[in-house]
């Protein structure tokens, strides 16, 4: 086996929390499965097995991480045959943690299943066999709300009405996302509640908060390209000062009057010169028209209440058909004794964080002092839930015991519905604070801080 690279030496020696951030191919799960049998066979302080959390993604790759740790503890305790410790770790290999997330959280259901109020014999249900529930359970709401028995039914009629063009697919479809999106997040009743919440309000407050966002991130992108332009392009250098000029919190006023500007810039060009100037930055003034026709305002009309009147009836009632369709599949679930993969996390999150508050539980606390290392492959596919469950099982301060690796640029987040902003948080978070650090596994990486 080749030697490890400094970067990756650092990250395997360092304390506290680490996130080691690499590309394919570069030595991430080697440098994971090396740190953690570093610290099992410590001639100091050895970390037993049993104390160890390694979790990844796929069954697969729980496999192949098991197989490195007990073909290094083999060949550490053949050439060390009466080493009473070594022996005893080879002997947890097989019942040591080093799992799917999904099975951990299993485990952890299966303990607690009375006090969530579940079967002791309960099944995880199959993908295909989820789906094909939870398309049942669709059927059987949908019906409820044809045959206008519900407080919503006629709304839910309109929706398919009008979003649908009167056939229900794309209103199963949305639903579906909804709901799988919302298992996972920390608190999907919660979330629920506050989207609900929010359509209630007669004017589009955050709509308006996200215009403003929008135009602050569309500035952002184009100042510098129009500041690049030649000095002769006085129209694209008068739009960068229009946009310079604008505050961070604008109001909704000045950013139409600002956006006003960038379009009457648009209406005089250089003769002959027009092609040359304006052909590089076309797309800015496309982006301009569109963003200035939401943000101009009238006594007369307003874009963004006229559209805010239009869609909050049909949002409020695919929130509430998700609602009722996740109230229900949960029930069809317990009705078989059966949970899916989400459940798994729910559950766990039940168990070990106090929702309203998000701090861990006193079982959490139980688990952290059980755990004294906690690893984790493939950070950059972590979800809400998972992400914290994971925190809360981890350690924090002068004991933090976090390992993450991942790199963001292999991402499955459309497929998981992972998070990846999460794993990006994480980099800038602990480098900054110096509480753990931004490593690599990558050789030609210039050397970083090692970890504290």
């Amino acid at each position: 086996m080749s030697a490890f690279t400094d970067s990756q030496r650092r990250a395997i020696e360092g304390n506290g929390n680490v996130l080691v951030v690499a590309g394919a191919g570069t030595g991430k799960t080697r440098t994971l499965v090396e740190r953690c049998l570093a610290r099992v066979c410590d001639a100091t302080k050895p970390v037993s097995l049993d104390r160890i959390l390694m979790v990844t993604f796929t069954e697969a790759a729980a496999a192949e991480m098991r197989k490195r740790v007990r073909d290094e503890l083999e060949k550490q305790a053949g050439a060390h045959p009466d080493n009473p410790w070594l022996a005893e770790q080879l002997a947890l290999v097989d019942t040591a943690r080093i799992s799917t997330l999904h099975s951990f959280c299993l485990q952890l259901v299966r303990e607690h299943f009375h006090e969530l109020g579940l079967d002791p014999q309960l099944a995880v249900l199959a993908e295909e066999q989820a789906r094909l529930l939870a398309r049942e359970t669709l059927n059987r709401v949908l019906r409820q709300h044809y045959a206008g028995g519900t407080a919503i039914a006629e709304a839910v009629q309109q929706l398919i009405l009008e979003q649908g063009r009167g056939w229900d697919e794309p209103i199963r479809d949305l639903v579906l996302r909804v709901h799988r999106y919302t298992q996972t997040l920390c608190d999907p009743a919660a979330w629920f509640s506050e989207h609900l919440a929010a359509l209630q309000h007669p004017r589009p407050d955050r709509w308006e908060h996200w215009l403003r966002e929008g135009v602050n991130q569309w500035r952002e992108a184009w100042l510098p390209i129009l500041q690049s332009q030649p000095k002769e392009n006085c129209n694209a250098h008068r739009c960068a000062e229009c946009l310079g000029d604008l505050p961070e919190e604008a109001a909704r006023e000045q950013i139409a009057a600002a956006l006003s500007q960038v379009l009457d810039a648009d209406k005089d060009w250089p003769n002959q010169k027009k092609g040359a100037f304006r052909d590089p930055i076309e797309k800015f003034f496309g982006d301009a028209g569109f963003l200035h026709s939401v943000a101009s305002e009238s006594e007369e009309v307003d874009p963004l209440a006229q559209d805010w009147e239009w869609v909050r009836p049909h949002m409020t009632a695919l929130l509430k058909l998700a609602q009722d369709f996740t109230q229900e599949f949960a029930r069809a679930k317990r009705e078989l004794a059966a949970v899916d993969f989400q459940d798994l996390e729910q559950f766990a999150l039940q168990l070990l964080c106090h929702r309203a508050s998000g701090q861990p539980s006193d079982r959490a606390r139980h688990w952290r002092e059980k755990l004294e290392l906690v690893f984790v492959d493939e950070y950059q596919d972590i979800n809400e839930a998972q992400d914290t469950i994971l925190r809360a099982l981890g350690r924090e301060g002068a004991s933090a015991n976090r390992f993450l690796v991942g790199d963001i640029k292999q991402s499955i987040y459309r497929f998981r519905l992972a998070n990846p902003r999460i794993f990006q948080r994480y980099a800038e978070m602990w480098s900054a604070r110096d509480a753990g650090a931004r490593g690599s596994a990558r050789p030609t990486n210039p050397p970083q801080t090692p970890p504290r």
